[in-house]
């Protein structure tokens, strides 16, 4: 069920005679360490230099920093209320501009909303509703321009953090929202991160040449490794993974892909190579990859001149750690959603093994097998699919 959500700053940003503090929240009054409380301080790297402060992050606890901060955390906040840490499994801190503060643990309401404004349940398994989410709302709590925040949740064995505690500007609210979104999203799927280097069922995967593709997060990847640990009657139950992207479910996904002005220069190429791919041939598969696969380069060039006014010969490589670097800066992690040291890895070592870097010449009869039987016919069709949903990856990159 969907809900549009109306003036999300309205809800975020309630009008002061309708404060009020929830049954969950407790009060800190004129907190002198709040005076002072600027950030923290960054290790020097000698003597002598400027000490960084650090006034925002967003990390799990798996960062050798999580552990100072939420220690500094308890010290200022939780011991002066006798909160054990031991119960705690979500903590909001609203910091307001008189030194106090309200301190909310557990039960937090939390609404979910998506890029159209439209609140979502993101953690359905079935949908995988959890790449639509984009901003967050905690409907039952005023948080003003003036305050500053720290957030923490549990998901499974591990932590996140998010604070803004900048005492020199004042709080972003639609930022704050997609930030903790953005962190929601990864620690629901920190799996994927971790099992990358060590689940072998995955590295098959990756040579086969799948990768944790936004559009396959949740049921359909698990079920992708679940192909991979049996794999009995392999090409039967490959097949019918690959029946789910029919035309209704291609369109869906390419349509967003026409907002951006470099995707829709390229539309009417684009979607030759995908009516190829829906005429359910090797001939249409075969001349799909081959459209498809020209056109991610030539999208992610056409990217790379709109934004520096370079065109020309570029090579591949380059163009590709342009992408993973463009990606890294707009997402702010390396470690984000999009994974994307290990989509430059896939990208150069999977899907482009077959360019001759030096020359940037597609050669198709390295990836193309002679016979065309039934299983070459579901080879074809998983390159040709697995090359459209890296289009629709990179539309991410480049959003």
């Amino acid at each position: 069920m969907k809900k549009k959500i109306k003036d999300r700053k309205k809800k975020l940003l309630k009008p002061v005679e309708q404060v009020f503090v929830p049954p969950t929240g407790l009060i800190l009054k004129d907190v002198e360490s709040l005076r002072n409380l600027e950030g923290f301080f960054a290790p020097s790297a000698g003597s002598g230099e400027m000490i960084e402060i650090i006034s925002e992050a967003l990390l799990t606890s798996d960062d050798n920093r999580f552990l100072k901060y939420m220690e500094k955390i308890r010290n200022v906040f939780l011991n002066p209320l006798e909160i054990s840490i031991n119960s705690i499994y979500q903590l909001l801190i609203v910091c307001h501009s008189d030194f106090s503060a309200h301190i909310y643990t557990n039960e937090i309401k939390i609404e979910y909303w998506n890029k159209a404004g439209e609140e979502i349940d993101p953690f359905d398994k079935k949908t995988g509703l959890i790449r639509e989410l984009y901003g967050i709302n905690f409907p039952e709590i005023i948080i003003q321009p003036e305050d500053k925040i720290f957030f923490c949740f549990k998901e499974n064995w591990k932590f996140g953090l998010f604070f803004y505690i900048d005492p020199f500007n004042i709080l972003d609210l639609d930022w704050v929202s997609s930030r903790i979104a953005f962190l929601i999203r990864r620690m629901k799927l920190d799996y994927i991160y971790q099992t990358n280097e060590t689940n072998v069922e995955f590295m098959k995967m990756m040579i086969d040449g799948w990768f944790p593709f936004v559009e396959l997060i949740g049921e359909e990847f698990d079920h992708l490794i679940s192909l991979y640990k049996e794999p009995h009657n392999f090409n039967n139950q490959i097949n019918n993974f690959l029946s789910k992207f029919e035309k209704t479910r291609i369109d869906i996904i390419s349509f967003k892909w026409w907002e951006n002005p470099v995707f829709a220069d390229k539309q009417e190429l684009i979607e030759e190579g995908i009516g190829h791919y829906l005429r359910g041939t090797s001939e249409g598969y075969l001349n799909c990859l081959s459209i498809l696969l020209s056109q991610i380069e030539e999208v992610i060039k056409a990217q790379y001149a709109r934004e520096t006014g370079k065109s020309g010969n570029i090579s591949m490589s380059y163009l590709l750690t342009y992408l993973i670097e463009r990606g890294k800066t707009k997402i702010g992690h390396k470690d984000s959603l999009y994974i994307p040291d290990y989509y430059y890895k896939y990208l150069k070592e999977i899907v482009f093994a077959v360019f001759k870097f030096e020359k940037d010449k597609l050669d198709l009869s390295n990836i193309v097998p002679t016979n065309m039987d039934i299983e070459n016919e579901i080879f074809l069709k998983i390159r040709a699919l697995q090359t459209f949903l890296i289009l629709d990856q990179i539309y991410f990159y480049l959003m």
